[in-house]
């Protein structure tokens, strides 16, 4: 169940940006994220002279921190995640970097007669120098006002 606060579809102004807290990564944030999805795929870093701090992070790993800073940046209505899109990879998260997301509605796609929407956002995950790491669409499927409203009843909290 969402938070009584979280934003609908129809609360989603195209343009409206929102910034997460930041979240330091660490090298066990890498390694546990490199054991999960499998990738040992040998990279420069796996050189004995450069320490496990000093490695940065492969593959996914931008995108899945920035669906878990985006959490509550905005809190919204989601029903799924439906695609990534775009998505650049323009400099390296390294173990001790601090990032956090810019979080900006691109686009509002009303489905389901006005049930829920399709939701576009440009995420731009930025570190501690406020470089743009990585960046990209991210979109999702939000629920409507109605069904919040429908929920809310139900749950007799309305």
């Amino acid at each position: 169940m969402h938070a009584a606060d979280a934003l609908s579809f129809e609360q989603l102004d195209v343009g409206r940006e929102w910034v997460s807290g930041a979240r330091r990564i660490t090298a066990s944030d890498i390694q546990v994220f490199n054991n999960l999805t499998g990738d040992d795929s040998p990279t420069h870093e796996d050189a004995a002279d450069v320490p496990p701090d000093q490695r940065t992070a492969r593959g996914l790993f931008g995108p899945a921190v920035a669906t878990g800073l985006a959490l509550d940046t905005p809190p919204v209505r989601t029903i799924a995640f439906l695609s990534i899109r775009d998505w650049r990879f323009v400099g390296p998260i390294a173990a001790g970097d601090e990032v956090r997301i810019r979080n900006r509605v691109e686009s509002v796609t009303p489905r389901g007669v006005g049930r829920r929407g399709e939701v576009a956002w440009r995420v731009e995950i930025v570190n501690q120098r406020e470089e743009i790491v990585q960046a990209g669409l991210i979109v999702s499927l939000v629920e409507g006002q109605a069904i919040a409203r429908r929920t809310r009843r139900a749950a007799g909290t309305d």
